[in-house]
């Protein structure tokens, strides 16, 4: 372990970058046979099935992978995410992370204020829950970004935080877009290591 850790401090102090984009993803593995680690957990593909539930983190800027835990698979997303991003930045050593950005399993309360905490600047997709969906609809001040796509900015306060965040507000009409990906849009849609 504390090999790669060197290994990890050297390459990224060597790289010729500062002001990181810092990606972080969770995925399910399954797994076929007795795997040490393996469990049974969430599985779109394999309901019941064994499986690893990896945690990475990717800089985007050079799509290198700065990170990764292997974790049994009824890990939660963000089980751990905490000590996963601490270890994250040390391998980073003295680069800067300009934006981190994740995607709805990440939108836990305490990984959002220790980000406010850190000061660092993120963007997290968030769940599409009931008052999530009623703030949005009766949010005004819509603005055209594209042919069937419109945005709006507005704070918004879930029921489990204890003050408000700045949200952005996406909705397209599927009706008006002949490349529409369905309901939700994906955060990271042109990155393929994100499809």
């Amino acid at each position: 372990m504390r090999v790669f850790s060197r290994l990890y401090r050297w390459f990224f102090d060597n790289l010729q970058v500062n002001y990181l984009t810092l990606d972080l993803d969770s995925t399910v593995m399954t797994r076929y046979g007795q795997q040490e680690g393996a469990a049974r957990g969430y599985n779109p593909r394999k309901p019941g099935r064994c499986s690893h539930h990896p945690l990475m983190a990717f800089v985007a800027d050079t799509r290198m992978i700065a990170n990764l835990w292997l974790r049994p698979g009824n890990s939660h997303s963000a089980n751990n995410v905490l000590s996963f991003l601490d270890d994250s930045l040390d391998k980073l050593g003295d680069k800067r992370v300009a934006l981190l950005r994740a995607d709805s399993g990440f939108s836990e309360r305490a990984f959002l204020d220790d980000l406010d905490r850190r000061g660092m600047n993120y963007l997290i997709a968030l769940r599409l829950n009931q008052p999530l969906q009623r703030a949005l609809v009766d949010e005004t001040g819509w603005w055209k970004l594209d042919d069937g796509i419109e945005l709006v900015r507005f704070n918004y306060q879930a029921p489990s935080w204890d003050e408000p965040r700045r949200v952005v507000g996406i909705r397209q009409k599927t009706d008006e877009r002949a490349n529409a990906k369905g309901k939700q849009l994906s955060l990271f849609v042109d990155d393929a290591v994100y499809s």
